[in-house]
């Protein structure tokens, strides 16, 4: 059905303005500061409000359900509950604000994607864009762009804040490249993901990230449990192999040892405990532990760990740290048990649905 001249018109906007946000929310030091996401946030949401009002008045006016609709709308409720009972309502509010723009990004992108063909160009953008950023922090390894920007100088971060929240990035991305692989018919862009995969998999590795190391591992590994029960894998495995081989050839032209040394590092903090990190961090989770028994139902408020945490110090602990360093021990803190338990509860509801969609095919 065609749409009448004012939704079209929006739609076009918003079909511009959304993909244009979505890609350029990274750019800026990973939109670390509240300026700039909220300057991107504001025209994304602005677009798909005008969007989402133009459509409603239109006879293609539906609302898009989804299965996390009840769950969203209670995690939303008992996190605006906790944020009554903050401690600080400067920063909860900051944090509220932080929640409802995910909220309304999550709502644009299943607008958005209402057309398949619109899915697959947003979420090939979004690999071309995790491809470039990496390359830039590759150059910057290598020491042809300016540093300015990197938090550490060891850790490749690329355009990010912290070489953790760079892989974090690269942990959604990797995968998701992978698939692309699998799914391209066309030779030539077969070769192209497997350019961006390698890419992405070489920065992922020199940010050496001990928890993107971790994670990533689980993910390629249940992405390979995927492609053994459709029995994909076989069929691809000199894809997986010349990708493999290209990052192992260039990891070797950047060097073999940060990342072994990092990985090493891993093993003895396993084998003895004598890490200074993971002692500083588990000072913390204790602390941490401490604060959730105290404010057990609504948490001190969002965005309130950096102060609450100071009454809370283990013996000793002299550091006053801004986060848990630990999300589920952090967001119990902060927001309490409800907000915590309606979070799992989202993660279980979409892991279920993934289940659901894997019997089904």
């Amino acid at each position: 059905m065609k749409l009448p001249a004012l939704p079209l018109f929006s739609l076009r906007i918003f079909k511009i303005v959304f993909p244009l946000g979505l890609l350029s929310a990274p750019l800026y030091i990973g939109a670390a500061h509240l300026w700039y996401f909220s300057a991107v946030i504001f025209f994304l949401a602005a677009s798909f409000t005008l969007y989402w009002i133009c459509l409603q008045s239109s006879p293609d006016g539906s609302v898009i359900h989804t299965p996390l609709d009840a769950g969203i709308g209670i995690y939303l409720f008992f996190l605006v509950l906790a944020s009554v009972q903050t401690q600080i309502p400067s920063k909860s509010a900051v944090e509220l604000f932080k929640t409802l723009s995910v909220t309304v990004v999550f709502y644009a992108t299943v607008y958005y994607c209402r057309e398949r063909r619109r899915m697959r160009f947003l979420l090939t953008a979004m690999v071309l864009l995790g491809g470039l950023l990496s390359l830039a922090g590759l150059l910057q390894w290598l020491g042809a762009l300016p540093k300015a920007w990197w938090h550490r100088a060891h850790f490749l971060s690329s355009v990010y804040v912290n070489h953790n929240h760079f892989a974090g990035f690269l942990e959604m991305l990797l995968p998701l490249s992978l698939s692309f692989i699998l799914a391209e018919e066309r030779r030539s862009k077969k070769i192209l993901f497997t350019f961006l995969s390698g890419l992405m998999g070489v920065a992922f590795m020199l940010s050496l990230s001990r928890g993107g190391f971790l994670s990533m591992a689980l993910a390629l590994g249940l992405l390979a449990i995927l492609l053994m029960t459709n029995k994909s894998l076989k069929k691809t495995f000199w894809v997986f192999f010349a990708l493999a081989l290209m990052m192992f050839c260039m990891i070797g032209l950047f060097g073999f040892t940060p990342v072994l040394d990092r990985l090493q590092s891993m093993k003895d903090i396993h084998a003895s405990g004598n890490d200074l990190s993971l002692a500083q961090r588990l000072l913390i989770w204790k602390g941490s532990l401490e604060l959730i028994t105290k404010h057990f139902w609504f948490g001190t408020g969002p965005g309130t760990f950096e102060n609450a945490f100071f009454m809370f110090r283990p013996a000793g602990f002299i550091e006053r740290p801004g986060f848990a360093h630990n999300d589920y021990l952090n967001l119990w803190a902060d927001c309490g048990v409800f907000v915590f338990f309606s979070a799992m509860g989202l993660c279980a509801v979409l892991f279920f649905l993934l289940l659901l969609e894997l019997r089904m095919d």
